[in-house]
């Protein structure tokens, strides 16, 4: 998929760069059918936020409710939970500047206004650098589901987004560094999706079969190919 813009989106979805290393391996997890999200937080900072990350390929969950403050991130298959001090004395509904969450060398910092509704977050993880990552904050209401994926044809890469809604939020790299990576916003209605691709004239739609997702895109004639993709947030 070539041409492909990078960009950042506001309000309660962000994206941004990090770099990141291979730590302890992770343990299987079980996918939560419902949201997370506790409806006292649905309209304040607090709450739950899901996300994608990519360039090394992975998940995010950020949770601020019931008491737990952490960030648990995944990328290639291994986890770290990090922690705060500096929310201690932070009331949901207060707006969050610059948290950093921690374990071992790996840190996040994050920050969100009042309503959990424009925010941002920066990442200091050794290893790979360029990763982007689309997060976006759950509902009581409208659960978050993320899936990570490959595209392949005419051109190779990775392929992550996330669901609310029935709205799509994603992003895109290339294994072909000379065609970069971008983002994607689309639809899900029933089992079909429709993806456009920002900054590009491809046709990108799919399928979603329970856990898992896959279809088409075409850019041209001599420009096309598959994806798939699978749930694992």
């Amino acid at each position: 998929m070539k041409k492909l813009v990078y960009v950042v989106i506001a309000a309660i979805l962000f994206v941004s760069p990090l770099s990141c290393k291979k730590d302890d391996p992770d343990p299987s997890t079980t996918l939560a059918t419902t949201a997370e999200a506790d409806a006292a937080e649905d309209s304040k900072s607090g709450g739950v936020y899901k996300g994608t990350l990519i360039g090394s390929s992975g998940i995010i969950k950020i949770v601020l409710q019931k008491g737990v403050k952490q960030i648990e991130i995944t990328l290639d298959g291994v986890k770290k939970t990090l922690t705060t001090t500096s929310l201690d004395s932070w009331t949901s509904g207060e707006e969050i500047v610059d948290a950093e969450f921690t374990k071992d060398d790996w840190t996040v910092t994050f920050s969100m206004d009042e309503n959990g509704e424009t925010g941002g977050i920066g990442f200091n993880i050794p290893g790979h650098p360029n990763i982007i990552s689309v997060i976006i904050k759950e509902k009581s209401n409208a659960q978050v589901k993320a899936y990570e994926g490959t595209y392949a044809g005419d051109d190779t890469g990775t392929w992550n987004f996330i669901e609310k809604g029935g709205l799509i939020y994603g992003a895109s790299k290339s294994s072909d560094s000379s065609n970069g990576s971008g983002t994607f916003t689309g639809a899900l209605v029933g089992t079909t999706i429709n993806i456009e691709l920002v900054g590009s004239s491809a046709e990108v739609t799919g399928t979603v079969n329970g856990n898992t997702v896959s279809g088409t895109w075409v850019v041209a004639a001599d420009n096309k190919g598959t994806w798939t993709g699978t749930r694992t947030l």
